[in-house]
């Protein structure tokens, strides 16, 4: 949930499926990821909200209409507002029609909304954007009646019909188009379930049964868009029971998994993924919050604990399942800005404490406070360096690590908190550089290799790779600061080796020397530099001693700077600092080995304030922001992760039977496997290639027999995949590489020893093609991608192989010779590890099967270097991975594991146990849509 968008990252355009997914499953970060709390006995006109995202203990909301006793009311939610229905006010006549309602985003007390047609308690409700359906319950005998009511709209509800059978105590859940009730007491305990369709008016159909006969169950609908769910409950045994049925069919509820204990008159919520329940009677009220998996169910585990509501209370949230209903415009989503200015998060990376330091930490800009954890560094660094930025990335450049200065290049996404990856090198090994970027080109400019130089060097960030030659310096200088707008990046002051006053520029989307701009008011070094796309500010150094000038500059013309302020915090003057910005305000952090972050108006003129602290004293550290002047705010291309993207799916198998499961855990949780879905039919020995927007499962065997069927899969909507097309021939244990547009298959067996690279476009569905040759027919390589190549190690023939082959994804043709591996393996996994630049292949099948862990350089050409180990020899694993990390999942041992262990890739060094599979399986494929070959 980290990589959803915070409230300092929603730049970026996104596809409305996206923002939805991220809607419905709770990870937006506004007021609808709540859940509301609403009465219960003690003392009953409490309304608490519990957070999806962030989990932990209920929290006050707000006060009901009538302070008193509310129980065993109704709850349901439309995506703004909380509704609670009848109930016991707990004074005669022990029932009530009131309806009454509370706004997510808006913490506060509830408000009068109408009535229901009659007054009940032990009521049941349910329903979509459009309509709450309400009914059934005590009146004070049993009643069949259900109402409706728009929740968009204040008023009195109307007759919708009735159920198949009086009673109170029923429960109630929704799809986007059903509303059902299930169990209760008509005085004697049912377990029927019936429904209506939400948009209709008339009497309810029967649907199933439950497994368990009972009512008091949850009070408040748990659902994702295809499954509803049914907790505890009475008959006069309290039960421990999760029951779900699939709501768009009809037929009997099926056993889920079990409560904490034995729970009835708990409440209910949900966001389409997780499903909590609240307080409850065990034989004595308690207070805690449970959640489980509404996937994949298995028993709740303990979440926290609610401050008052102790049982009978009801739930209701802006996410559940009947809310899940397309993209029709009728969620509340706030318009998300855009480009150069709006980005909030600025990192600050490395530092020295006095010892060098690998962190990076973050703020959000709009936001006074501390910095807080965001990931590491690859190594310690406290060169000072410059880091430049998209929207998206941000690029640490060079550094210092004793006793070396360095020429690489790492890193990171704004929206995905973590750590780096590998980005390239630059064109020396430098510290105490300055740079700066544009939306697309990050320049460095000096710095100290030791000895200053004039060096300009650039990269384009939204790819990887080394950087190229820019033009020079006027003068060889380190020390310097950077800054830019859209079009321009300015360099200023430094020591050449004296310090220097000295202003300069670049047309950023051009090559060639600086330009001469004007000159700071005082010649000084370790100055920091920032702006927004108009003004750029200088704040610091030293000359010698501490400066405590800070200037300004009109980026698009030229001339000397000008006095804009004063550090405005104790220490009075800056020095070895960094700074970072959006378009309004500016921070300054590391200032003479303090905690202090400072803070100035970009676009007045003043002394700094205090913004917050770092997580330590710190100087020459590193920083920069997804928001400063230099990003566009008309490039509309960018992208961002989405809940497909953190996702890792594992398909297929033999646990030894045959299976068709999909299982995916993810990259930011890295927990335990979870049932996604299913393929067709069984399947075993199958690859996978990816695009950003499917999974493809590929060949096999099926059935007992080989395959050539192509299943897609959608990794954002967890669901059963579909036909997509065909391989040109049934095989199996082939190799995966992709890129964005095409996936590759190579080798394999059908029933000889297979050469044929086949090439599919993945998004475009459609027959496998013939691509190329590889050098040597084999099964069982395992394939690396990068953007622009895919490479093949190992494979069987039927000995062991070392061979490693490649081709450029984009052009058709036969592979040529990369390298040996180190040590010869197969079936180690029909896709390895990738990152940008890097390609892992982990483990493999032989006798004895192997631990060892290897890597190449997917640019270049060359042997597979020694990574580290495995915790265990194994072969025939599922591997899938992101840009950063590589889990490596089941596989035989030589008996099956369920053991899923990590490797950070752009690092060396030895696996982890990670997490479980579900069971013990191996022989299947895995995949993400977040692979290096993606980015």
């Amino acid at each position: 949930m980290a990589n959803y968008p915070q409230l300092d990252d929603l730049v970026g355009v996104w596809k409305l499926k996206d923002v939805y997914g991220a809607k419905m499953g709770g990870y937006w970060r506004d007021g609808n990821t709540n859940a509301l709390l609403q009465g219960g006995f003690t003392p009953g006109f409490i309304v608490e909200k519990y957070n999806f995202a962030s989990g932990g203990n209920a929290t006050f909301f707000g006060n009901l209409t009538v302070i008193g006793q509310s129980y065993y009311s109704g709850g349901m939610g439309s995506s703004t507002r909380a509704f609670k229905c009848g109930g016991d006010p707990g004074a005669s006549p022990s029932r009530s029609d009131t309806i009454e309602y509370g706004i997510f985003a808006s913490e506060g007390n509830y408000a009068d909304f109408g009535n229901l047609t009659e007054a009940t308690s032990y009521t049941a409700a349910a329903g979509n954007n459009t309509r709450v359906i309400a009914g059934s319950g005590n009146n004070p005998s049993k009643s069949n009646t259900i109402s409706f009511f728009n929740p968009a709209s204040e008023g009195n509800a109307t007759d919708f019909g009735d159920l198949t059978v009086a009673r109170a105590r029923a429960s109630a859940t929704s799809s986007p188009t059903r509303s059902i009730y299930a169990g209760g007491h008509t005085p004697s305990y049912v377990n029927t379930i019936d429904f209506v369709t939400t948009s209709t008016t008339g009497n309810a159909t029967d649907f199933g049964d439950l497994v368990r006969t009972g009512g008091q169950h949850q009070d408040g609908v748990i659902s994702s868009s295809t499954r509803g769910i049914f907790t505890g409950g009475f008959n006069p045994s309290i039960s421990d029971q999760i029951q779900f049925i699939t709501m768009a069919s009809q037929g009997n509820a099926t056993d889920f998994g079990n409560l904490q204990q034995t729970t009835r008159l708990q409440a209910g919520a949900s966001n389409s993924i997780i499903g909590i329940l609240v307080s409850g009677y065990t034989g004595s009220y308690k207070f805690n919050i449970e959640k489980f998996n509404i996937a994949s169910g298995g028993t709740t585990v303990d979440d926290g604990d609610t401050a008052s509501n102790n049982g009978a209370a009801s739930g209701a949230s802006a996410l559940h399942g009947g809310l899940n209903n397309g993209y029709e415009g009728n969620h509340p989503f706030t318009a998300i800005p855009m480009g150069g200015g709006s980005g909030q998060r600025a990192l600050f990376m490395g530092g020295v404490t006095p010892s060098a330091q690998d962190g990076i930490e973050t703020v959000n800009i709009n936001s006074d406070g501390n910095a807080n954890d965001f990931g590491n560094l690859s190594r310690v660094d406290g060169g000072g360096v410059s880091v430049v930025s998209s929207s998206l990335r941000a690029v640490h450049q060079g550094g210092f690590t004793s006793p070396a200065n360095l020429n690489t290049m790492e890193y990171v996404q704004f929206a995905t908190q973590g750590n780096t990856a590998d980005f390239g090198d630059l064109s020396q090994t430098v510290r105490r550089n300055a740079g700066s970027s544009s939306s697309t080109r990050g320049v460095r400019m000096g710095g100290l290799t030791p000895g200053r130089t004039n060096t300009m060097d650039y990269i384009e960030i939204a790819t990887t790779g080394n950087a190229s030659d820019f033009g020079d310096l006027s003068a060889d200088t380190g020390d310097n600061a950077g800054l830019s707008s859209t079009t321009r990046i300015v360099s200023g002051g430094g020591s050449a080796p004296s310090n220097v006053n000295v202003i300069e520029f670049i047309t950023t989307a051009s090559v060639g020397n600086i330009t001469d701009f004007g000159d700071l008011t005082e010649a000084r070094r370790y100055l920091s530099g920032l702006s927004s796309s108009t003004r750029g500010v200088f704040y610091g150094g030293m000359q010698p001693n501490a400066s405590a000038v800070i200037d300004y500059i009109t980026i698009a013309s030229a001339g000397n700077a000008t006095d804009f302020g004063d550090p405005g915090t104790t220490p009075p003057a800056d020095s070895f600092g960094c700074g970072a910005s959006n378009s309004i305000t500016g921070l300054f952090a590391g200032r003479n080995g303090s905690p202090i972050i400072e803070k100035i108006t970009i676009a007045s003129t003043g002394n700094g304030s205090t913004f917050g602290d770092l997580t330590a004293n710190k100087n020459n550290l590193s920083g920069n922001s997804n928001g400063h002047g230099g990003l566009s705010t008309t490039d509309f291309s960018q992208q961002y992760t989405t809940s497909a993207d953190d996702r890792a799916l594992y398909i297929g198998g033999l646990d030894p039977s045959a299976l068709n499961t999909i299982e995916f855990n993810t990259f930011s949780g890295e927990g335990n496997t979870a049932d996604f879905g299913d393929l067709i039919a069984t399947m075993y020995y199958n690859c996978a290639v990816a695009s950003k927007t499917r999974i493809l499962s590929t060949g096999g065997v099926s059935g007992g027999s080989l395959t050539n069927r192509i299943e897609s899969i959608n990794p954002l909507t967890l669901g059963n995949s579909a036909d997509q097309g065909d391989l040109t021939a049934a095989r199996r244990v082939q190799g995966g590489g992709f890129n964005k547009v095409r996936g590759l298959m190579a080798g394999g067996y059908e029933p000889a020893y297979f050469n044929v690279i086949e090439s599919v476009f993945t998004d475009s569905g459609g027959n496998a093609t013939d691509f190329g040759d590889l050098t040597q027919a084999r099964l069982g390589a395992s394939g690396v991608s990068s953007p622009v190549r895919a490479a093949w190690g190992g494979g069987a023939t039927p000995g062991n192989q070392n061979t490693i082959d490649y081709v450029t994804i984009s052009t058709s043709g036969n592979a040529s010779d990369f390298g040996d591996l180190d040590t010869a393996t197969s079936e180690s996994g029909p896709t390895g590890g990738s990152s940008t630049t890097r390609g892992v292949f982990a483990g493999g099948s032989g006798s004895p099967r192997t631990n060892v862990i290897q890597y190449i350089t997917i640019a270049s050409t060359g042997n597979a270097t020694d990574f580290g180990d495995l915790t265990e020899g194994k072969g025939t694993s599922m591997q899938s991975n992101n840009s950063i990390k590589h889990f490596v999942a089941g596989g035989n041992t030589p008996s099956l594991t369920d053991k899923i262990e990590k490797i950070t890739i752009a690092t060396t060094g030895n696996a982890t146990d990670m997490a479980d599979l579900t069971a013990s399986r191996g022989y299947g494929a895995g995949s993400s849509t977040s692979a290096g070959g993606l980015q």
